[in-house]
């Protein structure tokens, strides 16, 4: 598995497709360093347009995210639990109780003696001298999209402007001062429910994932 596609360089593959007129997806590859799959994966993504927005997905967590609430769930992650819960563990003969315990059992299955033991891994194989590396990272690319730079945006301006804290925003929401700190600066976005807190405390018009997706777009 090769490093992860940073958004220039799908931002590149991109330009380079140009709808089918441009390059074959053997020369993109060449042209841009992804292996020939990943290439292929991302130009026939491109030709997917998200029905919400009219445009062609963003990223391939972007098509995910879509696929996943349109079959009920809130993102791509809450259906990954869901899917790993339907799953029975051979050791046990029972339903996996958790997605971590799905994780730790498939890791172990692959040679691992743990889960992070296995991320450690995945972030080797992609360039990454530790998972922590791999995660700053990650973290980073996520505070580029607007949805990240909206919620990190308002929770900024609003405690600005109410002459707040952090640490009051964590009291006052019972969430705790780690996550408010990261969703600050935009590296991960808060679930619904969180999202709701977050909006009632700073007297934020109540508003979902999807709108706040719509209005940062």
């Amino acid at each position: 598995m090769g490093k992860k596609i940073s958004q220039e360089t799908y931002k590149r593959i991109i330009e380079l497709y140009r709808n089918g007129e441009g390059l074959h997806i053997d020369e993109i590859a060449k042209e841009t360093g992804v292996s020939y799959s990943s290439a292929y994966r991302l130009t026939k993504l491109i030709r997917r347009n998200n029905p919400e927005t009219g445009q062609p997905f963003a990223s391939y967590l972007e098509y995910n995210e879509y696929l996943a609430k349109q079959r009920g769930y809130k993102s791509h992650t809450d259906y990954l639990k869901h899917q790993a819960m339907q799953r029975t563990n051979p050791e046990t003969g029972q339903p996996f109780a958790s997605y971590l315990e799905y994780n730790e059992y498939l890791a172990k299955q692959r040679g691992f003696n743990s889960y992070p033991e296995y991320l450690e891994h995945l972030a080797k194989r992609r360039g990454y001298a530790s998972y922590r590396d791999y995660e700053k990272y990650l973290g980073i690319e996520r505070q580029k999209r607007p949805e990240n730079m909206r919620i990190s945006y308002l929770i900024k301006e609003k405690l600005a402007r109410m002459k707040k804290t952090q640490c009051w925003l964590a009291e006052k929401t019972g969430i705790s001062r780690q996550a408010i700190s990261v969703y600050s600066l935009g590296k991960a976005l808060p679930s619904e429910d969180i999202l709701q807190k977050l909006c009632c405390t700073l007297c934020i018009p109540s508003m979902s994932l999807d709108e706040l997706c719509r209005v940062a777009a």
